[in-house]
């Protein structure tokens, strides 16, 4: 799984989280395998408007999760790609930095249309050592109206 510290099973990584001593140390080394060569977490946030959008489509994510429609799914990737491309400088891959309880549904969504695109809660990001934001993910619809008005 992506999101998994490389060389440590799923199974393994489990037995450590429930142990609170290794929160930190689990979060930090999920966020070093997304951060750029300097050590940097580059982070998207989504803007309040898909916000809304993913929060009625799966609900608060801890009773059985909605599903996530092709058209949210394909408003939040053409976002990352166009933020992506307002920001060259973005060294290492961005993370999308979403609620705790709508990362998992996301994440799931997202890794059939978008799998190198890392869907890490605003805990875990809060764990990197360096962290700079490139910006919220507007729709591309929203974008383009906040561009022209």
């Amino acid at each position: 799984m992506a999101w998994l510290p490389e060389g440590i099973t799923r199974d393994e990584f489990f037995a450590r989280v429930r142990r609170p001593e290794t929160w930190v140390p689990a979060m930090r080394a999920i966020c070093e395998r997304h951060a750029g060569p300097d050590g940097k977490l580059f982070v998207l946030t989504l803007d309040a408007e898909l916000e809304a959008e993913l929060a009625e489509a799966i609900g608060n994510g801890l009773e059985k999760p909605g599903t996530i429609g092709p058209e949210t799914l394909t408003r939040i990737v053409e976002g990352v790609a166009a933020r992506m491309q307002a920001s060259p400088h973005a060294a290492g891959d961005a993370v999308l930095a979403v609620r705790a309880n709508h990362r998992r549904a996301l994440a799931e969504a997202l890794y059939g249309v978008a799998p190198r695109l890392a869907v890490l809660s605003f805990n875990e990001v809060a764990a990197a050592r360096r962290v700079e934001s490139i910006g919220s993910v507007k729709a591309p619809a929203a974008a383009a109206a906040a561009a022209v008005g």
